[in-house]
């Protein structure tokens, strides 16, 4: 929407570029492998041998490697509380079965779509028209992974009710910010300029004041020390600018408003954070984010029968 995308203009010293970059930058640092969960005769959970790790252990697709495909995707995710992902595959026929195909994986494409509609078909399947200049893909809703964010006002989508980021509590709190550092250059710069009132005395003629002001100005533009040396008889009267100081708390208070829908914290922002304040962001902020992606995958790439037996995706941290 064009109002999350203002959002993302207006960075307010980056510190929303920041605060998703953190949140994308630990899921990026997790590996995401096909395994198979067996119960008998011992619990135990074996690597696959699949088309999914040799992706997932080389290039996604062409242009991303695994850290860049997950970065993109919690990026897409924390953006527009929606990420779609189309998997790239092949159909082959299964030899041993005649008429039956299976699909060989051959890539993952995280989708940067403007528009999204869901509706069912004649046929009661559900389908999925991803639409962005003008080029409409239409496909079923099954073959799509789809990653939601703050699911729970809207059916389908994450989000607001429009399937949505609600971003206007933080588009208020970037003006307060913006209005906040546009302010503190010009209180400095008020604060540090000379200002006075210069009264001079014994000067018979306007001619003559015109020559003491410009004598008084070489002064002060030749002068190493601050000392100010005429041959009148004057007097200088100071006005004193006091600068604006913003309370530590009232700005800190600022940008927790601004890291609260990310959940993220000042100390992860700054990057001086304990182990206690990792754990609690990453609770809050990229193990939902994980999940989702586990089970997104899980329920897309593999077909009742291979779920039955224990097929399915896991992030590791």
């Amino acid at each position: 929407s064009s109002a999350a995308s203002d959002v993302y203009k207006r960075q307010a010293s980056d510190i929303v570029a920041t605060a998703v970059h953190r949140v994308a930058e630990a899921v990026s640092k997790c590996e995401p492998r096909s395994v198979i969960k067996q119960m008998t005769p011992v619990k135990s959970i074996v690597m696959a041998d699949d088309a999914f790790n040799r992706l997932f252990s080389s290039r996604v697709n062409p242009l991303m490697i695994p850290r860049d495909f997950l970065y993109k995707v919690a990026f897409l995710t924390l953006k527009n509380c929606n990420c779609f992902i189309y998997p790239q595959y092949d159909e082959v026929p299964v030899s041993s079965v005649p008429g039956m195909v299976r699909r060989v994986y051959r890539g993952f494409y995280p989708l940067e779509a403007a528009n999204i509609k869901l509706y069912y078909s004649a046929a009661d399947e559900m389908r999925i028209v991803l639409s962005k200049n003008g080029v409409e893909f239409d496909m079923p809703y099954e073959d799509i992974v789809h990653i939601r964010h703050k699911y729970g006002q809207n059916w389908f989508l994450g989000g607001n009710s429009a399937g949505k980021m609600d971003v206007r509590g933080l588009l208020g709190n970037l003006q307060i910010m913006t209005a906040v550092k546009e302010c503190i250059p010009k209180s400095l710069e008020a604060g540090l300029a000379m200002k006075g009132v210069l009264t001079m005395r014994g000067v018979p003629d306007a001619d003559a004041k015109e020559v003491s002001r410009e004598e008084f100005e070489k002064h002060i533009l030749d002068s190493r020390y601050g000392i100010v040396v005429t041959d009148y008889e004057s007097d200088f009267h100071a006005i004193n600018i006091p600068t604006t100081d913003l309370p530590a708390n009232t700005m800190q208070f600022i940008k927790e408003e601004l890291l609260y829908p990310f959940g993220v914290s000042i100390p992860i922002l700054t990057a001086k954070y304990t182990d206690d304040d990792y754990m609690a962001f990453y609770d809050t902020a990229v193990e939902g984010i994980l999940m989702s992606i586990e089970q997104g995958f899980t329920a897309s790439l593999f077909t009742d029968r291979e779920r039955a037996f224990g097929h399915q995706i896991k992030v590791y941290d």
